[in-house]
């Protein structure tokens, strides 16, 4: 893939105010698209003396890509509306200065541990702007780590996040965007170790599945589920319960934590809360939760106890069949 002569003369234009020297990784293998990204970063590297390439050849690489930085890398390449924006990142780094607002560096500054995957297709009219704000993001703070991967070229890759559409951001494994705005992409950024909060939007925006599939990779977050039934939205709390219900006849080894989290719930003292975990206790429980669920029988709350006589019943029938 060459550049036009049009494509040569903007990235003239945009490398000329580059300042410190700045050494771009190719990732090599045995692909053509590998060799169409060394063509492309040469070309580059011809228009600019501040830009160097180093190659480095690792066939167990999965995917060929180019490393910008140490925290920011390339498996996609970067052409038509992606091909300003990436020369304008080369500028970045080389100024090591982001060109973001004060107040975003400010909430940057405190993040740690974030690995921020962006998918993006060939003529997405959005994700050239995404791709070039989370590249800012990285070049602020080099605790967050930005892959830039073309899902029509590693279909494998976005299958794994169960990409659909182009921008799709993945942050830290589980969150997962939409063509998020840039207020979207720095609340999740700074919540990324919220997965309540995370879990709670997605109940919130009907996105079920995406729940379960979370915890279908890593069994230990369904204990956040049992946390969801606090929550004061009604769809959050319905939501939770109907997927712990569908979980537990997949995954057996999740019930105990379930049930034991459950009857911490017991204790609580809104009635909302107290009827939804002996409602699910009831139908996953067994004769040893009985007890647990016999302290709500002497509540004041007829809802409450009513609940709770219910949950026992379930259990004592589901028991003696």
């Amino acid at each position: 893939m060459g550049l036009s002569e049009s494509e040569i003369m903007k990235a003239k234009g945009i490398l000329k105010s580059m300042n410190l020297p700045i050494t771009l990784k190719i990732f090599e293998n045995s692909e053509d698209f590998s060799m169409d990204l060394k063509n492309f970063l040469s070309t580059l590297s011809d228009l600019s003396e501040k830009i160097r390439i180093e190659s480095v050849k690792v066939n167990e690489i999965p995917y060929p890509g180019i490393a910008l930085t140490e925290n920011i890398i390339y498996h996609a390449f970067p052409s038509e509306m992606e091909f300003d924006p990436f020369l304008r990142t080369l500028v970045r780094v080389s100024h090591q200065n982001s060109e973001l607002p004060d107040k975003i560096r400010g909430q940057l500054r405190n993040i740690s541990n974030v690995e921020i995957i962006v998918f993006v297709m060939p003529v997405c009219p959005h994700c050239a702007k995404v791709v070039e704000k989370v590249n800012q993001f990285a070049i602020e703070n080099p605790l967050i780590r930005v892959k830039i991967v073309d899902v029509s070229r590693f279909p494998e890759f976005g299958n794994k996040y169960e990409v659909m559409s182009a921008p799709t951001v993945v942050i830290n494994e589980n969150i997962k965007l939409v063509s998020p705005s840039e207020d979207e992409l720095i609340k999740w950024i700074e919540q990324s170790e919220n997965e309540l909060e995370y879990f709670s939007k997605l109940l919130k925006d009907g996105q079920i599945d995406d729940v379960k599939s979370i915890i279908e990779r890593d069994s230990e977050k369904a204990v956040i589920l049992v946390e969801l039934l606090k929550k004061p939205e009604i769809n959050v709390r319905l939501g939770a319960a109907l997927l712990i219900l569908r979980l537990i006849k997949e995954k057996e080894e999740i019930v105990e934590n379930i049930k034991n989290k459950l009857k911490e719930l017991l204790s609580e003292d809104n009635t909302n809360i107290l009827q939804d975990a002996a409602m699910v206790l009831g139908k996953i429980g067994d004769k040893s939760d009985i007890e647990a669920l016999k302290t709500l029988i002497s509540s004041d709350n007829a809802d409450v106890k009513e609940a709770a006589e219910e949950a026992i019943e379930e259990i004592n029938s589901r028991n003696s069949e």
